[in-house]
């Protein structure tokens, strides 16, 4: 009787456009499938088809293993460990900025480094088209000594992904240290340094980073690596999130190449990071939607969940958490890992198996009072990957009269089995109402008369749900 009541209420809100409904969010124990002590992680790569793991280790050959298990099944012998790598669709090949590897007959078949230095300029990151058969790569001067110089400028070369020729470049009047493209294929987008005159001294004799730091992202035509109308300058923008991390400089919008620089997948939004604090932008305008502070951070890479609603980070020394990627950035799920052997100290996210709802993290675990590497796969929870297609979809619980002048309540499709706590916070963050609910409740109802008008967030939690909702008072 009771959800039949919720469907008649449901059709009148709709009629009236006053119905604002909330996802659910779970909060699960550890989601742990298994985890391994390989060396110091900087990269990892899902195939394809997400049945195989390619890893890069610190000082160290490439390894393949398998997702189910976690096995090594194979040395990518004379690969390279570089933190980015991509595979090719059909998984194929497997590039990073070094080299080319065929997967089926476990061997490099092409030097991207070497074609590169007929042209004087060593890589430092590439990216893979995904529309045609060509890789971006992001270059410098290579100096005297042989190592990257101390060149203001830099370059962005494309190539056959076949060949591994350089086809053209373009030369930039700054340093360079990333390049990623929009999943359409139309434009690149560049991490650069404006350095103004000069970098420091030569690695390995001296720092390598500017005298001075302007940071960027430009955004270029993909066909002729022209910057676009449509120019985006990181560092207008100014700060958005503060934070805390000595690391953060004013007006850094973006952080250390790749790690913090992503695409979501639906291609409507892109992701920076600078110091402690995430930065989410839009594709339509090129202009920010916000930011906020996720303590930390800075320490790993930031990734997009594969249906483009949430944003994972590492998280304090916590873990791992997933945060809403529309304002106001709420943190929807941590992944909290303890046994009675070890403890998580560190879980930074470094790719995500949509196939499969898993994702590997470089973690750094505290065994004994000593801190040894791991690499560890998770599941992820089904409403931060999408709804499976054989399960069906939940009720929604209904928030209403959204806006409010009065009264305002929280029908609640199903009933609570537990004590579930709600609070209420205001525009700040500031909670400002706090109650229990006793197992067996339908509904929730707040007298909003003591409050001025404006968005208020109401949480309902307990242990076996976290739900959110946006209540609007319009006096």
């Amino acid at each position: 009787m009771f959800k039949i009541n919720l469907k008649i209420v449901m059709l009148a809100l709709m009629m009236f456009g006053q119905a604002v409904l909330a996802e659910a969010q779970t909060q699960d124990s550890s989601r742990l499938i298994w985890s391994r002590n390989i060396g110091e992680v900087i990269g990892a790569k899902f195939s394809p088809d997400g049945e195989k793991l390619v890893v890069a280790v610190h000082n160290a050959e490439a390894l393949l293993l398998s997702v189910e298990t976690g096995e090594i099944i194979d040395t990518l012998k004379g690969f390279g460990s570089t933190g980015h790598m991509e595979f090719s669709k059909d998984g194929r090949y497997l590039y990073n900025y070094i080299n080319k590897y065929d997967m089926q007959e476990r061997k490099v078949v092409g030097k991207i480094l070497n074609n590169l230095k007929p042209l004087g300029i060593g890589a430092v990151d590439m990216v893979l088209s995904p529309t045609k058969d060509e890789i971006y790569v992001a270059a410098r001067h290579i100096g005297a000594r042989g190592v990257l110089g101390n060149r203001q400028d830099s370059n962005l070369v494309t190539m056959p992904a076949s060949t591994l020729q350089p086809k053209e470049y373009k030369t930039i009047d700054a340093r360079m240290d990333a390049v990623n493209i929009t999943p359409d294929g139309k434009f690149i987008i560049t991490l650069e340094f404006d350095t103004g005159c000069c970098y420091g001294y030569d690695y390995p004799y001296g720092p390598q980073e500017p005298l001075t730091k302007t940071y960027a992202l430009v955004l270029r035509d993909a066909e002729t690596l022209e910057r676009s109308e449509k120019l985006f300058n990181g560092y207008e923008y100014g700060v958005i999130a503060k934070s805390d991390n000595s690391d953060h400089i004013a007006g850094t919008l973006v952080t250390r190449a790749y790690n913090g620089l992503v695409f979501s997948p639906d291609g409507k939004m892109f992701a920076t990071q600078g110091g402690d604090s995430i930065y989410i932008w839009s594709t339509e305008d090129w202009k920010p939607i916000g930011g906020f502070l996720v303590p930390s951070s800075h320490y790993g890479r930031i990734l997009f969940s594969c249906n483009s609603k949430y944003l994972f980070a590492m998280y304090y020394d916590n873990g791992m958490a997933a945060y809403s990627v529309k304002p106001p950035f709420e943190r929807v799920f941590q992944f909290p890992f303890t046994d009675q052997n070890w403890q998580l100290i560190y879980n930074a996210p470094v790719d995500i198996n949509c196939a499969q709802n898993k994702i590997i993290t470089s973690d750094i675990k505290q065994e004994a009072g000593v801190a040894v590497p791991v690499v560890c796969l998770f599941s992820v929870p089904d409403f931060i990957m999408g709804v499976k297609p054989k399960e069906e979809p939940k009720g929604e619980d209904i928030v209403y009269p959204n806006p409010t002048n009065g009264d305002v309540r929280i029908a609640f499709y199903d009933e609570l089995t537990e004590p579930t706590q709600v609070q209420i916070s205001n525009g700040i963050g500031s909670i400002i109402y706090s109650a229990i609910l006793d197992p067996g409740s339908k509904e929730f109802q707040w007298n909003t008369l003591a409050v001025s008008s404006g968005m208020y967030i109401c949480t309902v939690k307990n242990t076996k749900m976290f739900k959110t909702y946006k209540i609007m008072v319009s006096r």
